[in-house]
């Protein structure tokens, strides 16, 4: 299984090396690429060569071949993976709509897309997502989200199995995004939800301690509110220093 997923995460690293820009760490946002997604039509990415050059990304100085249309993966073997790390592999919402399509991964458990700034719209893809039913761990720390992108992830109704979820270094998210966060009902088997570094004062922690489905996880001894706690104590003794 190890060699199985760092054989998934030099793939999409390789499949991304080439859509970066020179100057730049993220992935070309500004002009999105025509992403030959399986969602539309599966064949389209398993045509000939010359169908997959027809693809492409336009970025503001130079077109550049979409190199998602280029990945040649089999798809019996992305639905083998069941834990995909992509740890800062400078996904953006472009890569994010391509792991999203469903007819890849349908069997995925774990997946840490943690230091990747795919924002909102990235996060918006994964709750849309309805094949992830199996998925029990999901890491985005530190994935410039807000309260925006947290509303989002509340809306998620699929994640029966989820056991743990981690959103922390995500300063933006804040009571409001804890109050978004605490809405959800689907979540019934979650037992870790981390918000470490999210900005979340103790109004943010009532509002998730009143979740019932969330346990004691954010009751005045929960693991999840001591760990909000200890960030506003750290916080507290940087300002005073």
């Amino acid at each position: 299984m190890q060699t199985q997923q760092f054989r998934i995460r030099h793939g999409f690293e390789s499949l991304l090396s080439h859509s970066k820009d020179s100057n730049s760490h993220e992935i070309e946002e500004k002009t999105p690429c025509v992403l030959p997604c399986p969602r539309q039509q599966m064949s389209s990415l398993e045509s000939s060569e010359e169908n997959h050059k027809s693809h492409s990304c336009n970025t503001t100085q130079t077109s550049h071949a979409n190199p998602i249309a280029h990945f040649n993966f089999e798809s019996e073997y992305f639905n083998s993976i069941q834990n995909l790390d992509l740890t800062r592999c400078s996904f953006g919402r472009n890569a994010v709509e391509f792991i999203c399509c469903e007819g890849i991964l349908k069997n995925l458990k774990s997946l840490n897309l943690s230091e990747n700034p795919i924002r909102n719209d990235g996060v918006k893809y994964i709750v849309d997502t309805t094949k992830w039913t199996k998925l029990n761990t999901l890491i985005l720390c530190g994935i410039q989200i807000d309260h925006q992108g947290a509303g989002y992830l509340s809306m998620n109704e699929n994640w029966v199995n989820l056991r743990r979820l981690d959103l922390s270094q995500n300063p933006q998210i804040g009571d409001l995004g804890a109050m978004h966060l605490s809405l959800n009902l689907s979540w019934t088997s979650l037992t870790k939800l981390s918000l470490r570094g999210c900005n979340i004062s103790s109004l943010g922690i009532k509002a998730l301690a009143r979740n019932k489905k969330f346990g004691g996880m954010f009751s005045e001894e929960g693991a999840s509110a001591m760990e909000i706690r200890e960030d506003q104590n750290y916080n507290r003794k940087k300002v005073n220093q």
